[in-house]
């Protein structure tokens, strides 16, 4: 059942997700960038660095904020950054399509270079596949820092069969997510286990009260 979404198909989002998984998570591959190679543990220092050690306090809108973050930031943690906000808001049903895309074109751009096109950016994909509520969006930067402190820890593993078993065996991973600072309170957490294990994990970003 978790494959499945009465609303519409999530058939698109998974093998999104798959992609991501081979490409991004086991390997250094870009997502939207055939030829990048820019998920690896040194852009993920300088994203730490830039974004979760350099808070910009006070109001503003999310992506304000992190244009003044990433100012002078090197082209592939700008792109690495807008592949993470992708990953961010891939489940959410409560985001439009049209949003996301804008989202994750925005910070792209930053790098003065147009966003490829790629499937991963269609309607097909980005329509989500369950509700994350509002605190999800409010407290996105919280949910994103978590995302990075979970790569940079998944990117510091030193044997590649340590990465793949983790990806192999959905339990293995829930108890390796669950040692991330702060992941008793992310949403995200929850997330990205039903991406990587649609078939043992509910569709739901919370924990069932």
């Amino acid at each position: 059942m978790s494959r499945h979404n009465p609303q519409h198909d999530i058939t698109g989002l998974l093998k999104a997700a798959e992609t991501w998984k081979s490409q991004c998570l086991l390997r250094d591959r870009a997502l939207l960038d055939d030829a990048g190679q820019y998920w690896n543990y040194e852009n993920l220092q300088e994203l730490d660095s830039r974004f979760i050690q350099s808070p910009q306090e006070g109001g503003g809108r999310y992506f304000d904020k992190l244009a003044l973050q990433l100012a002078d930031a090197s082209p592939e943690a700008i792109k690495l950054m807008a592949e993470l906000n992708w990953l961010l808001v891939l489940f959410s049903t409560n985001v439009r399509p049209d949003t996301k895309r804008g989202l994750v074109r925005n910070i792209w751009e930053l790098t003065n270079e147009k966003m490829p096109k790629s499937s991963l950016l269609e309607d097909a994909t980005l329509s989500g596949a369950g509700s994350t509520g509002t605190g999800y969006n409010t407290h996105r930067w919280r949910e994103l820092a978590f995302l990075i402190k979970m790569m940079k820890a998944f990117k510091a593993l030193a044997a590649d069969d340590q990465r793949l078993r983790l990806v192999e065996e959905p339990w293995t991973f829930a108890e390796w997510i669950g040692g991330i600072p702060d992941a008793n309170a992310r949403q995200f957490r929850h997330i990205v286990c039903f991406l990587l294990f649609p078939d043992s994990n509910l569709r739901y970003s919370q924990h069932l009260r």
